[in-house]
């Protein structure tokens, strides 16, 4: 139910021109922005009509030129300008704030409206760009000529109405759109597009590859030895009685790509590793992908024949060394029409109003995700969205506010494995006073920083806490144990601990292993986890020792999978750390899910449980 005031008028329209109305009436506008004013005939009775006196248009003051017809110009000053009508006696004006330099610039594509933050085409496609402004957090009215366009001549061409036109040939730069003073840059790709030959991350995926006589191939889940997902191929070589190691395989090549990648964590053996590929009529031609010659991950790319239609085998020549027997391992295969790297993970932008979540997602090689790249997640769990694959937006409604904190996090994968991810907290209302309707289960958590971390945990039931006298303790400013980290991640990954009591570990500790911790240890042991420490040449468990930060972000970075982005740090304490960890480290400083202290990482100082529970929550 609502008040309001009616007023009526008894009085007649007069048909005497007393003034006109001009709209719009208060502009805010960029430098060199065009605004169609219309100017309406008001009587003296204050009543709109037509009449035949057609008003002049002037500009009273400010910076700018108005023609006969009411269209705006704005000039290349800021200022506020008024525009006015008039005939006769009878005027009327309105007023346009002029601002030359804006606090932001965006870009969008001016079909679907998506942002855009990165351009990624085959040569001579094209994209029509449209720029807009925001001062002082009010959208300026602007068009496309309001703005210079600039892009490196390498990748292209962009007119004055944000037209990019990609180049006959591959290459990389950037487009650069300015207003006064004011630019933002994005980078520009130009390849052909990449295809996902195999991952490796399913049974069917293995069973591309086949096992013979002199090669063996078998899954591998340590992460240490994986480039993409949770899994990649290892295969186990003896090259030097017959002078090669063969391994079987059966992949269709997509037609029209000329090149076959792959990722290849070498032995340093020197031998050299080879593809048997085939066309339609089962002519057979070898490829030489690289020498053996490197340890660690390397990306290897050859160019295919003309009309070659699938992949037999990989061979691994014996080069004559001391190395004829070996172990490599492979990572996705994927074919292109050009030879590309794409290390760089796709975009993910997440935003929430009225009640939607919405997310684009964009990249710097792949130029759409089918929805079967995509994952959206709900405090860890799978839920169905809506995916505008054109438009590359995806939408979900939030989940109804229950008083709780939850996690809604997107993630896409592109053809290269390169996995993108975007995350937005639903927070529990606040009160009055400023405490949150989530109500802590621990007495000693009510007014400490991780209480809503701690409290999404507690009902997860990953963690449980101390009981006292005082009540239920979670104890966050002590330093956890390695047994304790053992068991909050494993309960946090939603492991059967029962399913691997079987399992031994090879811990000379075993008897300092609190009974409690025991199935967790195993469990994150049996799953290439959890890999212990040697101590004068024995391997230890060290289940009640305090675990450093780089040993925890170790084996966060371990269960999360491998293929997200990686930073490099910049933090004072860079330099302390452990090699071992710097991958896993990299990559949750890039994630955002670990951000230091006084730009200090700490890599060696002990873990907090309240620490912890921050970063198993941001990990979701």
């Amino acid at each position: 139910m609502s008040n309001g005031i009616f007023l009526v008028s008894a009085r007649k329209p007069s048909g005497v021109l007393d003034h006109y109305y001009v709209t719009p009436y208060d502009s805010v506008v960029l430098s060199g922005a065009q605004v169609a004013l219309t100017a309406t005939p008001v009587d003296t009775n204050g009543y709109a009509f037509s009449d035949v006196n057609i008003p002049s248009w002037s500009i009273r003051n400010g910076d700018g030129i108005v023609d006969i017809n009411g269209l705006f110009t704005a000039g290349g000053e800021s200022g506020t300008v008024q525009v006015t009508a008039s005939a006769g006696l009878a005027e009327g004006s309105a007023s346009v704030t002029v601002v030359k330099t804006p606090d932001t610039i965006s870009l969008a594509n001016q079909a679907t409206g998506a942002p855009v933050t990165a351009i990624a085409l085959d040569p001579q496609e094209s994209v029509d760009l449209t720029a807009s402004a925001v001062w002082k957090k009010i959208s300026l009215t602007s068009q496309d000529t309001c703005y210079t366009w600039t892009v490196d001549p390498a990748v292209g061409t962009v007119d004055a109405n944000g037209l990019f036109t990609a180049g006959v040939t591959s290459g990389s730069g950037s487009l650069t759109v300015s207003a006064g003073g004011t630019q933002t840059t994005i980078p520009v790709t130009i390849a052909g597009h990449v295809q996902t030959l195999d991952t490796f991350e399913t049974a069917e995926g293995m069973a591309a590859l086949t096992s013979t006589a002199n090669a063996a191939v078998n899954p591998e889940t340590s992460a240490d030895l994986v480039r993409y997902g949770k899994q990649s191929a290892r295969v186990d070589y003896s090259a030097g009685e017959t002078g090669s190691a063969t391994l079987g395989a059966s992949l269709a090549l997509p037609a029209g790509d000329h090149y076959l990648s792959m990722w290849v964590y070498g032995d340093g053996s020197g031998n050299t590793l080879t593809a048997t590929v085939a066309d339609a009529s089962g002519a057979v031609t070898d490829v030489v992908l690289s020498a053996l010659d490197f340890t660690g991950w390397k990306h290897l790319s050859a160019a295919l024949p003309d009309g070659a239609a699938s992949l037999q085998a990989l061979n691994i020549i014996y080069g004559g060394g001391e190395k004829a027997i070996g172990t490599i391992y492979l990572d996705q295969f994927t074919t292109a029409t050009e030879a590309l790297t794409d290390t760089e993970v796709p975009i993910v932008t997440v935003t929430a109003e009225n009640g939607v979540l919405t997310a684009y997602v964009s990249d710097n090689v792949d130029k759409s995700f089918p929805k079967s790249s995509l994952a959206l997640t709900l405090d860890g769990r799978s839920v169905d969205f809506t995916w505008n694959e054109s438009a590359g937006a995806l939408t979900y409604p939030l989940p109804a506010g229950d008083g709780k904190l939850h996690r809604l996090t997107v993630t896409a994968v592109d053809q290269s494995g390169n996995v993108g991810r975007g995350s937005y907290n639903v927070l529990p209302a606040t009160n009055e006073d400023g405490t949150t309707t989530s109500q802590s289960p621990f007495a000693d958590m009510s007014a400490h920083w991780a209480s809503l971390y701690t409290t999404y945990l507690y009902d997860k039931g990953v963690v449980q806490g101390v009981e006292s006298s005082s009540g239920l303790l979670f104890q966050p400013d002590k330093n956890i144990t390695r047994g304790e980290f053992a068991l909050m991640v494993a309960r946090w990954m939603g492991l059967d601990l029962a399913a691997y009591s079987g399992v031994t570990l090879p811990f000379g500790d075993l008897d300092a292993t609190p009974a409690w911790c025991v199935d967790a240890m195993k469990a994150m042991y049996a799953e290439g986890i959890l890999k212990g420490s040697l101590d004068n040449g024995v391997l230890m468990g060290r289940a009640t020792a305090s675990i450093s930060r780089a040993e925890a972000m170790t084996i966060l970075g371990r269960i999360q999978g491998r293929g997200y982005v990686t930073q490099a740090l910049t933090f004072s304490d860079a330099a302390s750390v452990p090699a071992w960890s710097l991958p896993y480290v990299e990559s949750l400083v890039g994630q955002g899910i670990i951000s230091g202290y006084d730009n200090r990482l700490r890599p060696n100082d002990s873990v907090t449980r309240a620490e912890v529970a921050k970063m198993l929550f941001f990990l979701l």
